[in-house]
């Protein structure tokens, strides 16, 4: 006992310290030893208002010694009379002890049973009230007995007062539910799992799943019923979106106008779309908890698939043929994508797949036109080679024949040059000595033959001229045609004094070009505009240049008599002539000079003209040269 104990203890321990020395008070001044002796029984049986099952037995070790005592200290003469009696004291004492001992044991091990009981069921009444699920009773009337919290709540009522005593049948609105869960219980005496609809404290039914067992008493006989019940208002609401969106994803599955399959880690199919039977021929419970392979014609290649696919977490364009009932092949492209749990663990694979048989066909389409277009090419190829020697041995011999026709025109009109000066020479010796000496007649003759021979003599020096365009063409190099204007310009003067006109230019690019030959062309086409001017009104040309891509696109305008459309082209060939000689000299071949020139250079010539209207003769030089 602890020394902070109540007063009442204390109370307890001081009287039977008194009883104690009372006792042995007594014995010593007795002179008997067994009635003394035996009150020492007295402080024993005090100790039963100890609660404490040691103390007897403490207390009477401690009495031994002093019984002991007491009786050695007797007077002589009562020694021997005690010698009997208060053994006889000493082992009662022990006796009583020994009960007062084992009562206050019993009595502390009953305290401690019923202390275990009531923490036991403090600690069962604490979760019974905090469980969620709904925990209730009923008698063997079928009378509520027990609701805990979670009862009471999920049945809309107060306390738990409001629902004891009450019929258990009535909060199962449904007879169909009750015949059920009874036959259940007399059959087999519990069910689990049961969804029944629980009637509310409002009239409202409240939807719960149900487990419940029978409860027996020691002889085995019907004693009540316990039942175990879960809200499953929300759990309906979470079914029902996962039933939409299940609908949903099925809808989703077969709206699929290409067949759909899914497979688990395994290879075994779980699910397929109506495109997918429709494709096979077979019937979607036919297939399900088969291997996909067994529906592919290559099966190596589809294991080796579906395990790619689940290793990257997606396969993208894979061929396959799909097998059909009647044995028949279809070629389809697969694509693979993983689809994964809530945990995130992958499940499985959705496989969609494409029917390219149309493609196939437009590709081997495509294939037969692809070789047929080669057959033609070659053979056009062939025709080409063919045409291209045959224009190979035409250009070598229209080369061949030009530069013979050359060579004879370059020998032609430098070997004609010696015997036309002699007649030339002897024609206007003839002139001088005999003019007006012979008949009128005969100086006309003479005039004439002079006039022919200068004219030859002018053919065959336009002609060497013409000629030497290619064979005596130089190397092109940087032309500024600023200073090939300027030139020009000079070589003119007098022309243009005398026709009281005026030659403009504008700032003119450099070019890659034969410099002699573009004082030639410029000379040429400058001197024309002159030469056909109108009498009627002052001589105005003007030289420009543009940049038009690769070329540079020089202009030569005039506003002299101009040119008949309907010989536009025929003015650039040789000896070409559209107005008298009486009207304008010249033999007809400087455009034809300046087309071969522009030709040299890999350019292109033309004009704008209308008669009476001016003439503007445009011409292309390459900015990167000609040759």
């Amino acid at each position: 006992m602890p020394w902070n104990a109540s007063r009442k203890a204390y109370g307890l321990y001081l009287a039977i310290a008194a009883s104690t020395v009372a006792v042995l008070l007594l014995d010593l001044s007795s002179k008997t030893g067994l009635a003394v002796g035996m009150l020492y029984v007295i402080p024993v049986t005090l100790t039963l208002w100890t609660k404490n099952w040691r103390f007897p037995i403490y207390l009477t070790l401690v009495l031994t010694p002093l019984m002991v005592f007491g009786w050695f200290l007797k007077p002589p003469g009562y020694l021997d009379a005690a010698v009997v009696n208060r053994p006889l004291s000493i082992v009662m004492v022990y006796i009583v002890s020994f009960l007062c001992a084992l009562q206050l044991w019993a009595v502390a091990e009953r305290r401690k049973v019923e202390e275990n009981v009531e923490s036991s069921e403090e600690k069962y009444r604490t979760i019974f009230e905090t469980l969620n699920e709904g925990i209730m009773t009923s008698d063997i009337k079928g009378n509520i007995t027990l609701a805990n919290r979670a009862v009471v709540e999920m049945l809309g009522y107060s306390a738990e007062k409001e629902l004891q005593g009450k019929p258990a049948l009535q909060i199962y609105p449904d007879p169909e539910i009750r015949t059920r869960f009874t036959e259940l219980l007399r059959r087999e005496g519990r069910f689990r799992n049961l969804e029944v609809d629980f009637k509310k404290a409002d009239g409202s039914l409240v939807p719960v799943l149900l487990s419940g067992i029978l409860q027996k008493d020691k002889e085995g006989k019907w004693a009540g019923f316990l039942g175990i019940f879960r809200d499953m208002t929300e759990m309906k609401k979470v079914q029902e979106e996962i039933r939409k969106a299940a609908a949903y994803n099925r809808s989703l599955f077969e709206a699929s106008l290409d067949p759909m399959i899914a497979i688990s880690p395994e290879g075994i199919i779980t699910d397929v779309n109506s495109a997918m039977e429709n494709a096979t021929g077979v019937d979607r419970s036919e297939m399900v908890g088969f291997p996909f392979e067994n529906y592919i014609a290559q099966k190596a290649l589809a294991i080796k698939g579906y395990q790619a696919a689940f290793k990257e977490g997606s396969l993208s364009n894979y061929e396959l043929e799909l097998l059909n009932r009647s044995g028949g092949r279809t070629p389809f492209m697969f694509n693979a994508s993983v689809y994964r749990d809530g945990g995130g663990e992958v499940v499985g694979i959705i496989f969609t797949a494409r029917d390219i048989t149309e493609i196939r066909s437009y590709e081997e389409e495509l294939r037969r036109h692809r070789d047929h277009l080669e057959e033609l090419v070659e053979e056009r190829a062939a025709e080409l080679r063919m045409a291209n020697e045959e224009l190979q041995e035409k250009t070598e011999d229209l080369t061949r024949s030009n530069e013979e026709l050359e060579q004879f025109a370059y020998v032609a009109s430098h070997d004609l040059q010696e015997p036309l000066r002699m007649i030339s020479s002897y024609l206007q010796l003839l002139d001088r000595r005999y003019k007006g000496k012979l008949d009128k007649d005969a100086d006309e003759f003479i005039f004439y033959a002079v006039d022919g021979a200068n004219r030859l003599q002018t053919m065959i020096n336009d002609l060497l001229q013409y000629s030497r365009v290619e064979t005596r063409g130089k190397t092109f190099t940087a032309v500024d045609m600023n200073t090939v204007m300027g030139v020009v310009l000079n070589n003119l003067k007098v022309a243009i004094e005398e026709s009281g006109g005026v030659v403009l230019s504008d700032p003119l690019p450099t070019v890659l070009a034969d410099e002699a030959q573009m004082i030639m062309l410029l000379q040429n086409l400058v001197g024309n505009a002159i030469k056909y001017r109108r009498p009627d009104e002052k001589l105005l040309v003007s030289v420009s240049a543009v940049s038009s891509g690769q070329e540079w696109i020089f202009a030569v305008k005039d506003n002299g008599i101009g040119i008949d459309p309907a010989y536009h082209d025929r003015i650039f060939r040789i000896f070409q002539r559209l107005n008298p000689r009486s009207e304008y000299e010249g033999t007809g071949i400087g455009l034809a000079i300046a087309k071969r020139i522009v030709d040299r250079h890999r350019g292109r010539i033309w004009l704008e003209s209308e008669l009476g209207k001016g003439s503007t003769f445009f011409f292309s030089i390459m900015k990167t040269g000609g040759k």
